[in-house]
């Protein structure tokens, strides 16, 4: 099989899974969700209803038969083609926004194409993605991994170090019930997938990852208005942020999309959904326990604060925030222990060590080996300048700072390296360094002291926080990807301080924060090492796809109630 034809078929595995579990959401929840305004809000609800779906029936067959488990897929769809007439209507009404999300994360995969094609190609598909997004090839095949202990099991060959307990395995899941379902099978020997497999498993995630535009949109429908929707979404969806994060593969980004509806619902007082998604959030990641924890203890004060205020404490209420809040990461720990899985990313995320070192190491020699290579006015300061580092822009205080006249010359790829490192490693400024000053501004705006920012910023960043203060000893902790659920606090800043601004000023901004982000995708691509190797197919596919956001962010905006002026007076002319 030729390249060309492994990658195109690569090409229609993760759009069709989109379109399977669609179908299954809208049979299971299509109703439920029909109530809601935003279109945007209602396809993420439906397809994330499908996915858990899925990954309900998918566990069922793992443990039964895990032979069987692409079967799961096919069984929820044909039954929900039984009742497919009945939501032909929003089926109908949710298709541009499945459209809007396929062709995106075909983007995303034209682009890691564009790139692995090139001279920064490494040895496997995971090298390249590491070349280009700084995700780590441990990282961004993680679900495979699960899923091949999943599937073999104790006859996985070369899995002796995998500790299944790393991480929450909804991803694993997910990836061994879709990629059996479309012919493709996974051996038993770890780490070792054909260019096809490789491929599609690229292709899924990038497309399940791609489901998290739809919650953030609705997060800009709600805080913007008019044109500024329009830029703040452009600005979104060509951030390198997003970008590289759905190139990245990890199932943060569907942790991302989880958590988001489970504010929405927790804002409609549907207080047992949004538990639920919070919780499915710490299965696809368990980087967002956190999160989760956090957002279940404002579910559990705003129920008591206004029971206090209304005289009547609804006590079997908070009984049962509390109970669902502690029961989903307890049944994953209470697992770990039975299982006695070893657990070597917890001393990674603990203590300054590496993962090959805590997997072959007791945490008591990990301790000790940390404790010994540091001091206490360290540890004691430790926590502290991880907070300044997560709020000021370090990469670019670095890059100026280490400058001298006497040192190396700077370069146009130095600055976008230093730009990249921002966005990728810095919580506020994940929308580049100017949106990071634009999203500081938006944080201290007076529309930003309203109830819902407030809490949004209190559930997502200030309390995740605590637990990272008192527990990590770990430089650098408070980082962008360790809290990507940040991401929701500071896109609402970021709204509503581009929403403050003049028409003329916002679209001005708009342009420099993208002329930022072309710094850092241009110099993401390493020059040529010999003549003829350099194939600039990944250059010209972003000079493109950014000319176009540039277009469609100086492009003139009508009111609808001027174009309506506009043929009255038409009208009375003609």
């Amino acid at each position: 099989m030729s390249q060309f034809q492994i990658v195109a078929m690569a090409a229609l595995l993760g759009p069709s899974y989109i379109a399977s579990v669609f179908l299954i959401g809208s049979a299971l929840g299509g109703r439920f969700v029909s109530d809601l305004s935003s279109r945007w809000e209602r396809c993420g609800l439906i397809l994330l209803t499908g996915l858990l779906a899925h990954a309900a029936l998918t566990s069922l067959m793992l443990w039964l038969a895990p032979a069987w488990s692409g079967a799961a897929l096919w069984l929820l769809a044909a039954a929900s083609l039984l009742g497919v007439r009945s939501q032909l209507a929003e089926i109908k009404a949710l298709a541009k926004p499945m459209l809007l999300l396929c062709l995106y994360a075909f983007a995303c995969y034209i682009l890691l194409i564009a790139y692995h094609y090139g001279p920064a190609r490494g040895p496997t598909l995971f090298w390249s993605i590491y070349s280009l997004t700084n995700v780590t090839p441990g990282d961004s095949p993680q679900a495979a991994f699960q899923a091949q202990y999943l599937l073999h099991a104790g006859r996985l060959v070369g899995g002796q170090d995998f500790a299944l307990f790393d991480r929450p395995f909804l991803a694993g899941i997910l990836t061994a019930g879709a990629l059996p379902s479309f012919g493709l099978n996974f051996n038993d020997k770890f780490y070792d997938y054909p260019e096809l497999l490789a491929f599609s498993y690229a292709n899924l995630w990038m497309a399940i990852n791609a489901i998290c535009i739809l919650p953030l949109l609705n997060l800009i429908e709600r805080f913007t208005k008019e044109r500024t929707t329009r830029v703040v979404a452009v600005l979104l969806l060509a951030s390198p942020f997003l970008v590289y994060s759905i190139i990245g593969l990890w199932p943060k980004l569907l942790a991302v999309a989880l958590l988001c509806c489970a504010g929405t619902q927790a804002l409609r007082g549907n207080w047992k959904m949004a538990i639920l998604l919070s919780g499915a959030s710490f299965f696809a990641h368990g980087s967002f326990l956190w999160a989760h924890i956090s957002l279940c203890g404002v579910l559990v004060l705003s129920t008591l604060v206004v029971g206090l205020q209304r005289a009547s404490v609804p006590w079997s209420r908070l009984s049962g925030m509390l109970l669902a809040c502690v029961a989903v990461p307890a049944a994953w720990f209470v697992a770990e222990h039975i299982s006695g899985g070893a657990t070597p990313l917890r001393a990674y995320y603990l203590y300054n060590v590496d993962v090959a070192y805590g997997l072959h190491h007791t945490a008591d020699e990990v301790a000790r080996s940390f404790y010994s290579s540091t001091s206490m006015a360290n540890i004691s300061a430790l926590p502290w300048m991880n907070m300044l580092k997560a709020v000021l822009p370090a990469e670019a205080l670095d890059l100026v700072l280490r400058y001298g006249v006497a040192s190396g010359s700077i370069s146009w790829r130095q600055i976008g390296e230093s730009l990249f490192f921002q966005q990728f490693m810095r919580i506020w400024f994940a929308l580049g360094l100017v949106g990071g000053i634009v999203t500081w501004r938006g944080v201290f705006h007076k529309e930003s002291a309203q109830w819902v920012p407030r809490l949004a910023l209190i559930a997502f960043f200030i309390l995740p926080l605590i637990p990272g203060l008192g527990l990590y000893r770990r430089d650098d902790h408070f980082i962008l990807p360790t809290m990507m659920f940040s991401i929701i606090p500071v896109l609402i800043a970021f709204c509503i301080s581009v929403q403050s601004l003049a028409q003329r000023t916002a679209s001005l901004l708009a342009l420099w924060i993208l002329s930022e982000y072309s710094m850092v995708y241009f110099w993401r691509y390493p020059p040529g090492r010999y003549v003829g190797e350099f194939h600039a197919y990944y250059l010209a596919f972003v000079a493109v796809v950014l000319l176009c956001a540039a277009i469609t962010l100086l492009w003139p905006h009508h009111r609808k109630g001027d174009l309506r002026q506009r043929v009255e007076q038409l009208e009375t002319d003609q």
